[in-house]
């Protein structure tokens, strides 16, 4: 993180909140990063089945067409979950 602000200081902001609901224009970001909910903390690993498909939507709605880039971390138990997002 430290890397990508220094190269682009005035072009990265960060933001916290639903990642199925961002308050975010179509296609207006560059990259999205996200930690998902393993399902062991927070949610269930059954809630994921409808969580991430509706994450990776949302992501797909705000990211440039073309350009736009995702990084998103789970576990090994949710892969496939995220896989067929």
């Amino acid at each position: 993180l430290a890397l990508l602000l220094g190269r682009a200081r005035a072009a990265v902001s960060l933001a916290r909140g639903d990642a199925a609901r961002l308050p975010l224009p179509d296609g207006s970001c560059d990259a999205v990063l996200c930690d998902l909910p393993f399902g062991k903390q927070f949610g269930s690993e059954q809630e994921n089945e409808t969580l991430y498909p509706a994450v990776v939507a949302e992501f797909r709605r705000v990211l440039r067409p073309g350009s736009g880039r995702a990084v998103l971390l789970t576990n090994q138990a949710n892969s496939n979950r995220l896989l067929w997002a």
